[in-house]
């Protein structure tokens, strides 16, 4: 998912009739193209949406009071009404990498890196798929070629 389809996120807007849910967000980033967009829900991330699932079908999974640190701290003021937009997501995931003292990261970084990880293992049709790109040139530009493909290449053509 793109950063603010995740803080968009509702249960009213994920289908969990099925081993894998599927996600209808109702806005995304081509909505106003007429566009749909689907999102595939695999047993990993189930497993860590499961407890926002429980909230009142049409909430947002993820608000600012929703995601305090267990001591009480995170930045930004405190609401439970509104949708944690992507710039608060952003603040919230440097204020945890300062509070666990690693490198900061951006959330579109997961997204990058889960679409590299499927192209090499399912090639960049499924990468395309998965990111919902219209077109895979686009997803060129996120999922990063393979070095590991390229070196079997030279080592079985010389």
């Amino acid at each position: 998912m793109r950063p603010g389809e995740v803080c968009h996120l509702r249960p009213c807007d994920v289908n969990r009739s099925k081993p894998i849910w599927v996600s209808s967000p109702h806005t995304h980033k081509t909505a106003h193209k007429e566009k749909s967009r689907r999102i595939a829900i695999g047993p990993q991330a189930q497993a860590i949406l499961e407890k926002y699932m429980t909230r009142s079908l049409s909430s947002y999974c993820f608000t600012t009071s929703a995601c305090l640190f267990p001591d009480g701290s995170g930045p930004g003021r405190l609401t439970s009404k509104r949708p944690m937009y992507a710039d608060r997501y952003l603040r919230f995931i440097w204020h945890a990498c300062d509070l666990a003292k690693v490198d900061l990261w951006k959330p579109n970084q997961l997204r990058h890196s889960w679409a590299t990880r499927m192209r090499e293992q399912f090639g960049i049709e499924a990468a395309s798929d998965g990111l919902g790109h219209s077109s895979v040139d686009i997803t060129e530009i996120y999922a990063e070629r393979s070095l590991k493909r390229a070196m079997e290449v030279a080592e079985k053509c010389g």
